[in-house]
């Protein structure tokens, strides 16, 4: 017996071409042909239906970005020939599990409160349901994502006073099981914004290490700012975030919210992440210091970086590492070459333990720079081969015909501030 399933049915984008322009008669382009096959995933049923739709239309591609589960011919359709045919119990399962983006048999239980799960992921699964595995063991699944928007759609008219509960369900179950991004997202969708708040706090030191702090800026602001206010920890998270995008008056000013909540009496206050609010007042003047370099005032940057090393407790080395490489950055920028090798010598030795090697070969580079300039060409050798076999990956050193100039064209960014040696060192 041969079984063909829903992925054996789908069009390719060949085919989804040749049947929209010589089929229906359409005259489209290639990136359009594209872009409906990717948004209907090759559903022979949602191409006709789009196809359709754009009979007598002008602005296709504007039609194109539009097509969505909410388009009556495909609300029309998927209602009426798929979901109203499915008993109440299978009904009643895929309104409740559409808010997720993908599932598995646990968060489904989670999500319902029914114990039946994997069963049901079985049948839909079976009865090609626009169901769609996301990997071999069968565990990860999402729906079509047309249906998925046909789902909500249809959740949001018949049952609008469930979606909040739906949402905070999924969030605490991402929650416990190690998914701080996914329960953040559910947390803002359930307009549950006290649990948004902690989570996103408590998620900040980690996106803010692995360079993903314009998703965690996202997420900030989609808070009432009322409540960011009556977190210390929160708003510097925030003004950091604010520095990496850019936005230096706007950092400033949560860097003042985070001072006014310190003031404030402890009952008023509001604080998760204890660990962090052990740093506060190093980060701020460590934040401070940023501003400053990113406004090129070297004055100010190595004040702020040294009350930043003062302050910083002794087992806190992100914020130890912060302060050293904008202090040294500092003292190079004002020609002060022997204080800023001592200060990048320093962040170069706690940065190798990191694995942040981006960094680590700029820096790299910069001491070489320094070195250079200072008269001591064997230690600048020595840095030039060391970034190269960083850039490179090579634990033995470079043959010299490949040692190029590479002075021209080493830049990297440290705190979000971009840098590049101002000499042509070959």
């Amino acid at each position: 017996m041969t079984e063909l399933r829903a992925a054996d049915l789908r069009f390719t984008p060949e085919e989804a071409g040749a049947f929209l322009n010589q089929m229906m008669n359409l005259n489209l382009s290639v990136e359009n042909i594209a872009a409906l096959e990717s948004r209907t995933e090759g559903w022979i049923a949602g191409l006709q239906l789009a196809a359709l739709s754009m009979q007598g239309r002008e602005d296709i591609a504007s039609f194109i970005q539009a097509f969505t589960g909410s388009h009556r011919f495909v609300l029309d359709y998927l209602v009426e020939e798929v979901l109203q045919r499915q008993s109440e119990h299978i009904r009643s399962f895929l309104l409740q599990t559409a808010i997720l983006d993908r599932f598995c048999a646990p968060l489904c239980f989670a999500v319902t409160e029914r114990e039946d799960g994997k069963e049901m992921l079985d049948v839909l699964e079976r009865s090609n349901l626009f169901l769609i595995p996301l990997d071999d063991k069968r565990q990860w699944y999402r729906y079509h994502h047309l249906f998925a928007e046909v789902l909500q759609a249809h959740l949001m008219e018949a049952q609008p006073e469930q979606v909040s509960s739906l949402h905070q369900r999924a969030s605490a179950w991402y929650e416990q099981n190690g998914y701080p991004s996914d329960a953040i997202r559910h947390a803002l969708d359930a307009e549950d914004f006290e649990r948004a708040a902690g989570l996103i706090e408590l998620a900040w030191s980690a996106m803010e290490l692995s360079y993903q702090s314009s998703t965690w800026l996202g997420w900030v602001k989609a808070l009432p700012d009322v409540l960011i206010r009556a977190r210390p920890v929160l708003s510097v998270g925030y003004a950091w975030a604010l520095l990496d995008g850019g936005e230096l008056e706007a950092s400033e000013a949560r860097l003042h919210d985070a001072e006014r909540c310190l003031d404030m009496p402890k009952d008023k206050m509001f604080v998760v992440d204890k660990e962090q609010f052990r740093s506060l007042p190093a980060s701020i003047a460590t934040a401070r210091a940023y501003r400053s370099l990113a406004l090129g005032d070297i004055p100010g940057t190595i004040k702020y970086a040294q009350q930043g090393l003062e302050l910083t407790p002794d087992d806190d080395q992100t914020r130890h590492n912060q302060a050293t490489s904008l202090l040294g950055l500092a003292q190079y920028s004002s020609g002060d070459l022997e204080a800023a090798e001592r200060s990048l010598a320093d962040f170069h030795t706690n940065l190798r333990k990191t694995g942040d090697f981006l960094t680590l070969i700029g820096i790299t580079f910069l001491l070489a720079d320094i070195r250079v300039a200072l008269g001591r060409l064997d230690e600048a050798e020595s840095s030039y081969q060391q970034t190269l076999r960083f850039a490179t990956g090579q634990g033995e050193p470079m043959p010299s015909e490949r040692q190029t100039c590479i002075a021209a064209s080493v830049s990297f960014t440290l705190n979000g501030v971009t840098w590049k040696p101002p000499r042509n060192t070959c």
